[in-house]
């Protein structure tokens, strides 16, 4: 049970997790956003803020988020953006869509995952036992995907291909395919 514990969270751990990033666009007091242009990626927030430089909103060209009135008050506004495209924004009080005190968001679309490996046959782990020789844990991954119809050649990773075996009174013998495993 506790090998089969420790393979799903083998398993489980992701490659590369991507995580949303918040970045931060400053109204500033000489009608300019800063940064004007900036790139992230679908799932990213931006925090609008108005640190007290002027009397200031922010709307998006197509009007997809706003923060409100112009005001002259510390305010910040968050916007997650969940879909690729060029988004831009404007102050409704010194600019409008391309003009002015305005500026851009080019949303990225992100990488999709990559492929999972189809694992075939079984799987076997043998964790570390001061009686036998070895160190640490092993695991073992035999056979074909499924469908893949061939059980030496395909698109199995040869990193993880083995032929299939057992062991019998601790000697360890291949099976060939008229072997039946016990």
């Amino acid at each position: 049970m506790l090998k089969l514990l420790f393979a799903a969270a083998l398993f489980h751990l992701p490659g590369a997790a991507v995580q949303a990033t918040t970045f931060t666009v400053t109204a500033n007091a000489n009608l300019s956003f800063t940064p004007a242009t900036l790139a992230i990626d679908v799932g990213d927030t931006v925090i609008f803020k108005n640190s007290g430089g002027g009397l200031h909103n922010v709307v998006a060209n197509d009007n997809s988020f706003t923060n409100g009135a112009p005001s002259s008050a510390n305010w910040s506004f968050s916007h997650t953006f969940n879909s690729a495209g060029t988004v831009g924004y404007y102050c409704s009080l010194h600019g409008s869509p391309g003009s002015g005190m305005h500026g851009a968001i080019t949303v990225n679309s992100t990488a999709p995952p990559p492929p999972a490996i189809a694992l075939g046959g079984y799987m076997s782990g043998n964790w570390y036992d001061a009686s036998q020789s070895g160190h640490g844990f092993e695991l073992e991954f035999t056979g074909q995907p499924s469908g893949t119809g061939n059980n030496d050649t395909g698109n199995f990773p040869r990193l993880f291909h083995r032929p299939p075996r057992r062991k019998v009174w601790g000697k360890e013998e291949i099976l060939s395919p008229q072997t039946t495993r016990s």
